[in-house]
């Protein structure tokens, strides 16, 4: 499973998969 931060987290439209705190799960692009 990859985890995405969230997009609140970052100001990025693209969800970039990163582990860090405050993730959330996505499908790996």
């Amino acid at each position: 499973m990859k985890f995405c931060k969230s997009i609140t987290y970052h100001h990025n439209t693209k969800t970039t998969c990163f582990a860090f705190e405050e993730m959330m799960v996505c499908d790996p692009l």
